[in-house]
């Protein structure tokens, strides 16, 4: 079935509400699609050129390797400063947006009757910041790199399967829990053909639209291998690319001039950048203020030009006209590591559904504006791509919602005394694992008061540990090798919205930075069929797969989905969006704004 991308995009874009919703961020430290948070400086340089745009964010950077950072701060940075082959861009006249080549010159070109094959042509003169040559060899370094078998790069994952499978990649980077069976790089399906034309084979037939979407990932943009060489260290096993602004190399929409760690970034326009005439600001500093209330002071004294607004100030400023307001593409969820051998009470699945049916979400969603959710797949995914429609309003998505958001105390008491004769035991304490933000604090304390008020205080606690949000990020990810790592945790993942298919890979049973020890054939297998099958173009069939998966999610309560968020934005008015109102894939579009005289 032929699909126009387009016609996609501007149909999802025509069906969002704006009173829709849009993750704190706060407690996701895995949003790698959050509205930009870009930034800058200088009310006089606003008049004579073309001005700093000025924003703080509370989020501290830790790298923009785009290998290993897991930060959407962290990714946000990595494309401003860097290339993908293609990407998201705003339309002409700010309505929609529309994804097309950044380093690609133009849409892949199919090389074979399957399609399987795939070439991709490059722009010439394309630059580093250095002033080094930017091409297919650049291309291709990022790759092998990326997909180092010795590093084992927790992004490789999402270059060798996502939209597509590319031939052989898989098997290149985990090579090293073979050794006795060397895999060659030469035996991977990415090639150079020239110095402007790169060659893909992926596993199954693919269109050109997945093959576009697959390298416009957040984690494929271009590393430059000189710096990346000059950060390995002797056994290249480690390395210190995008851990500051001298270990690191720009080439896109902004130049990263400087980076003072926790404080600062500092970016300057890129006159080489492809689509440069587009870029109107000359540059941006974006300030590390993790205090919400010094940033909304830093604003009403014209120090910002926007910043984004906490749980308390949402109610405040809901209504005021400067206010902006975007809706995520994310389920916030309380995740559970079902493998923790200190709680085997986690792996009953009784506890957990009384922990999912005494959620009270309706309160939880009023403490910032937000959302009650009691599924995984968010509002503003488009099943259909010739209609626009929305998953959640077909019949299959409406059957995966119980009434009242699935809060339920009485059937939630019942789960929780039957789980506790189970496991033999008077009664439980787990803790409870969160961000050290206001928003993720209320949303803990108030489980911690309604779980203990249901379940009783003499046969329940929930302890607290509040810790930075990278801390949070990576101590989630570690049950694989150290499965007591955590209990309870909150984070939200931000998918493709014109490809829900996709955004439910989180869940795999292979997915490398996956926080819930959740492994189920029967979801591979429909995840594969929705994003490889030989009929998944047909009509219905991805509809079925993402009600299927979302069902077996919830029916297994492989996580405790709580709330869909709602972003706000306070913007100055002398800064005019391009935008004319939010998107889905580049929220307002902050660089392409300009400051108005």
């Amino acid at each position: 079935m032929k699909r126009t991308l387009s016609l996609l995009l501007a149909l999802c874009f025509m069906t969002l509400s704006m009173s829709g919703c849009k993750d704190e961020g706060n407690t996701s430290s895995e949003n790698p699609s959050a509205a930009s948070e870009s930034s800058a400086s200088g009310e006089a340089a606003k008049i004579e050129n073309g001005g700093i745009l000025k924003n703080a964010t509370g989020g501290k950077i830790g790298t923009i390797n785009p290998f290993v950072y897991k930060l959407a701060g962290e990714s946000e940075v990595a494309q401003l400063t860097s290339m993908k082959l293609y990407a998201f861009f705003p339309s002409e006249d700010g309505t929609t947006f529309e994804l097309k080549g950044e380093a690609a010159s133009e849409p892949p070109i199919k090389m074979d009757e399957e399609g399987k094959v795939w070439q991709i042509k490059l722009h010439d003169n394309m630059k580093w910041a250095n002033g080094d040559v930017l091409n297919a060899d650049d291309f291709m370094y990022t790759w092998k790199m990326c997909l180092d078998p010795v590093m084992v790069n927790s992004s490789a994952g999402n270059l060798f399967s996502d939209f597509i499978n590319i031939k052989g990649a898989e098997e290149y980077a985990l090579q090293g829990a073979n050794p006795a069976a060397p895999v060659s790089w030469e035996s991977v399906g990415l090639k150079k053909i020239d110095d402007l034309t790169l060659e893909v084979t992926a596993m199954e037939p693919h269109d050109a639209q997945e093959v576009m979407m697959h390298f416009a990932n957040v984690y494929n943009v271009v590393v430059h291998d000189g710096t990346y060489e000059k950060c390995m260290n002797e056994d290249k096993t480690e390395n210190l690319y995008g851990t500051s602004a001298e270990n690191y190399m720009s080439c896109g929409k902004f130049i990263l001039e400087s980076w003072v760690r926790d404080a600062e970034f500092v970016y300057k326009k890129n006159p080489d950048y492809v689509y440069a005439d587009s870029i109107k600001v000359d540059g941006k500093t974006t300030k590390v203020v993790s205090d919400a209330g010094t940033r909304m002071q830093l604003f009403e004294k014209g120090e910002l030009d926007y910043i984004s607004l906490s749980a308390q100030d949402k109610k405040k400023y809901e209504q005021d006209p400067r206010t902006l307001l975007s809706p995520a593409n994310s389920v916030v969820h309380v995740c559970i590591n079902t493998v923790n051998p200190q709680q085997p009470i986690l792996a009953n699945i009784n506890f957990r559904k009384a922990l999912y049916y005494g959620t009270d979400r309706k309160t939880i969603a009023k403490f910032d504006v937000s959302k009650p959710a009691n599924y995984m797949v968010p509002t503003t995914h488009v099943i259909d791509s010739t209609t626009g429609k929305l998953f959640r309003d077909t019949d299959a998505g409406k059957a995966n919602i119980e009434p009242d958001f699935s809060y339920n105390p009485e059937k939630a008491v019942e789960y929780f005394n039957k789980a506790l004769e189970e496991e033999g035991l008077k009664s439980v304490t787990i803790r409870f694992s969160y961000a050290d933000s206001e928003t993720a604090r209320v949303r803990t304390e108030f489980l911690q008061k309604s779980w203990t008020e249901l379940f009783g205080k003499d046969r329940f606690t929930l302890k607290l540990e509040a810790m930075p949000t990278k801390q949070l990020s990576d101590l989630r990810k570690k049950w694989k090798t150290d499965p007591a790592c955590y209990e309870l945790s909150w984070s939200s993942w931000s998918g493709a919205d014109t490809a829900p298919w996709n955004a439910l890979k989180f869940w795999k049973s292979d997915h490398p930075t996956k926080n819930e020890p959740f492994m189920s054939e029967e979801y591979d297998a429909l995840f594969d069929r929705a994003n490889y099958g030989e009929d998944r173009f047909q009509p219905g069939v991805r509809e079925e797969c993402v009600a299927k998966m979302e069902k077996i999610l919830l029916d297994n309560v492989v996580m405790i989905p709580v709330l869909q968020g709602q972003d706000a934005i306070l913007k100055n008015e002398h800064y005019d969006l391009h935008m004319k109102n939010w998107a889905n894939k580049i929220g307002y579009a902050w660089e392409f704004g300009h400051f108005n005289s």
